[in-house]
């Protein structure tokens, strides 16, 4: 079972996205705010973040590059789903090596679970550790 990091600011988003992925054997760690998601990757390590880190202003919030600079958060995939698609918004996206990026109001639940699952996937396939542990012999 994958586990996402699901940060948004409304509870509806989350509350709905939570409950539809577990059909896709997709758990969801929900966070209403960037302070609460700094606070539960000091305790989880996800598969995959899902964020919108440019909320309603438009502007970059930083936790993507704080994220980036965290030992755990360099390779981690992160997706966006946001309701903004800027020529800034999208070129900060690929700055900080976002492995898909998705507009809220296109919305379709089976795209989000193949950019997941794809981000996901093109992660083990890059890192050497986590396919060590993959091929690993079970004990």
């Amino acid at each position: 079972m994958l586990t996402l990091l699901l940060i948004d600011a409304h509870p509806l988003v989350r509350e709905l996205l939570s409950a539809a992925l577990k059909s896709h054997d997709m758990r969801c760690l929900a966070a209403s705010d960037e302070d609460e998601a700094r606070a539960m990757l000091s305790f989880h390590d996800p598969d995959a973040i899902v964020i919108d880190p440019f909320g309603k202003s438009g502007q970059d919030s930083g936790f993507l590059r704080w994220l980036r600079d965290q030992p755990t958060g360099a390779t981690v995939p992160v997706v966006v789903l946001t309701d903004i698609a800027t020529r800034e918004t999208v070129k900060a996206a690929v700055e900080h090596r976002v492995a898909g990026y998705l507009i809220k109001r296109q919305f379709s639940l089976s795209r989000f679970v193949q950019t997941v699952r794809r981000a996901v996937n093109t992660r083990a396939a890059s890192d050497p550790a986590l396919l060590d542990n993959a091929n690993a012999a079970p004990t």
